[in-house]
């Protein structure tokens, strides 16, 4: 099995209800989504979600790190 594709993608949508964490409320969602895909067709999907008080990443770091 080889790794035929891989694919990055900023994902932003807004969601019908607020989500609440210690110290912010977030209206709206701002992810990375990464699909790999092999040569036999199988397909992985991973995500995440770099927010610097928290993970200590930048959105835009973690999608140029990825996109290398």
């Amino acid at each position: 099995m080889i790794i035929s594709d891989i694919k990055i993608y900023k994902i932003n949508f807004k969601i019908n209800s607020s989500r609440k964490i210690s110290y912010k409320t977030f209206n709206k969602i701002q992810n990375i989504l990464v699909v790999i895909e092999t040569n036999e067709h199988l397909i992985g999907i991973g995500e995440a979600t770099p927010i610097k008080s928290i993970t200590g990443d930048l959105k835009k770091d973690t999608h140029k790190l990825l996109s290398i």
